[in-house]
């Protein structure tokens, strides 16, 4: 036992004096002839860099036909409702041309009927006020994202993920003309066939109109003229929902 704690001290000792005095002990070279090197990267990059090679749903060169509906999510004084169409034609898989069409429904959401026929406060008609009636916008849109999805075990669906941006113009009621706005948006389609889908999306548009809550609107009176309303600043939000066919 004595002995053995003998040897662990000096294998410690003589440690520590090579630490001390940087004695190392001597390494092989080992040299390698030039020709056996490599002579490129482990991975090489792959030129052209291809994302999806075998598309079953093919847009490049194409127009795009859509129709649908949806409302407006923070409108308080008229319909929500509105009936849209969409012509898109597809320069690459990637970026478009967009035209949009939105046309609302007539009369009020269920807020303006009330203040129409005064119910707890006093009776304010805002039909008689210039309201969205339409508006059309021209976007460009790109797709960002292009896959599959499995709904069941046995379903895979194609998809894609876009989103637009572009110019609008808002059509008026009651003799408003139209105001100039920006307008923009995203969306997902969901393929059924290579030429059908399912459309969903979120836009917003913003433009500078008139005010009906500047004037007093009695039901009682006239329509008062379109330019005597006073200029604010709106920012509406649309959830669209559709059908889209590529011809």
């Amino acid at each position: 036992m004595a002995k053995s704690y003998h040897k662990l001290i000096l294998s410690y000792a003589l440690c520590c004096f090579s630490a001390l005095f940087g004695i190392q002990a001597e390494a092989d070279v080992i040299e390698f002839s030039v020709d056996e090197l490599a002579a490129e990267t482990v991975l090489p990059v792959f030129e052209p860099s291809v994302s999806v090679r075998d598309r079953i749903v093919a847009k490049s060169g194409r127009f795009e036909l859509g129709l649908g509906g949806g409302i407006s999510l923070n409108e308080p004084f008229y319909n929500p409702q509105n009936l849209v169409g969409n012509l898109t034609y597809h320069m690459t898989e990637v970026h478009g041309i967009n035209l949009s069409y939105t046309h609302w429904l007539d009369g009020l959401s269920s807020y303006g009927t009330q203040l129409r026929a005064g119910q707890g406060f006093p009776a304010f008609d805002p039909s008689l006020a210039p309201s969205p009636e339409s508006l059309i916008a021209l976007n460009y849109q790109n797709t960002a994202y292009y896959g599959k999805i499995s709904l069941t075990k046995q379903t895979v669906m194609n998809l894609s993920i876009y989103g637009l941006a572009g110019l609008g113009a808002v059509g008026l009621s009651r003799e408003g003309g139209y105001k100039i706005g920006a307008h923009a948006g995203v969306g997902q389609k969901v393929y059924f066939t290579p030429s059908l889908a399912f459309r969903f999306d979120l836009r917003f548009f913003a433009y500078r109109g008139p005010d009906p809550t500047t004037l007093d609107l009695d039901p009682a009176l006239p329509p008062p003229p379109p330019d005597s309303f006073g200029q604010d600043f709106f920012f509406n939000t649309l959830l669209n929902l559709g059908l889209v066919y590529i011809l």
